[in-house]
């Protein structure tokens, strides 16, 4: 049973959080890589809900996220 989609996660993490963490900046960028989707389509399913509370903080912080991208995980080495 599916409650939500990756896209409406990150749109509500972005609007509803006092303050976007790095940690809730990386979440966001790996679900965007994940999802295929950026701040641009984020925006267009934002900007279906006219008076949506939160809307232009959450755009910056989706932006911000989708330039972080997603970095590659470090692997340790050892002999």
């Amino acid at each position: 049973l599916r409650l939500t989609t990756p896209i409406r996660t990150v749109i509500d993490i972005a609007r509803s959080s006092s303050r976007f963490t790095a940690s809730e900046r990386a979440s966001a960028a790996i679900l965007m890589n994940r999802g295929g989707f950026g701040a641009a389509e984020c925006l267009a399913i934002m900007n279906r809900r006219r008076n949506l509370p939160g809307k232009q903080r959450a755009l910056a912080r989706l932006r911000d996220a989708e330039r972080l991208g997603v970095q590659p995980s470090l692997t340790l080495y050892t002999s």
